[in-house]
């Protein structure tokens, strides 16, 4: 088994909070 990379769980985090902060900000207009 290989062992989890916490680079990729940090890159995964960033792009959904990116995401819903590009929602959020489409939604306020």
């Amino acid at each position: 088994m290989e062992p989890i990379r916490r680079d990729d769980s940090e890159d995964l985090f960033e792009a959904v909070v990116s995401q819903e902060s590009v929602m959020r900000w489409l939604a306020t207009g």
